[in-house]
């Protein structure tokens, strides 16, 4: 019987045998570590408080921590309208604008955070 999967396939599979599970499972999945810390301490967003006079997002995490941007760091919602920017869905993984077509999640707001993690929030 023919085998189901290519030679080359087959040879990458040969190559993983004896490394972590974890190393697969990651190869696979494409997660990396802020992916991996997310999915084992079930972080999600909460809730999202819009501020536009104030410039303002606060980001409320089921962790109790809260994390701050400013609105106007995101081109499509400084441009929006006060309607368009109210108008927003959050699954937890993200916060979605139908409206706008426009979608921040999680990690793109952690990834900031730890980025910036030095720098002052001002004005």
């Amino acid at each position: 019987m023919k085998p189901l999967i290519n030679k080359s396939t087959a040879t990458y599979l040969e190559s993983l045998e004896g490394r972590a599970e974890e190393d697969v499972v990651n190869y696979f999945t494409g997660k990396d570590e802020l992916d991996r810390i997310i999915l084992k301490e079930g972080l999600k967003i909460r809730n999202i408080y819009l501020d536009k006079p104030m410039d303002l997002m606060i980001i409320v995490l089921n962790n109790k921590k809260i994390l701050k941007r400013r609105i106007s760091d995101f081109k499509v919602l400084r441009d929006a309208s006060p309607d368009q920017l109210d108008d927003f869905t959050n699954d937890g993984e993200g916060v979605h604008w139908t409206t706008l077509d426009y979608d921040l999640s999680l990690k793109g707001f952690l990834e900031f955070e730890l980025t910036f993690i030095d720098k002052p929030f001002s004005s």
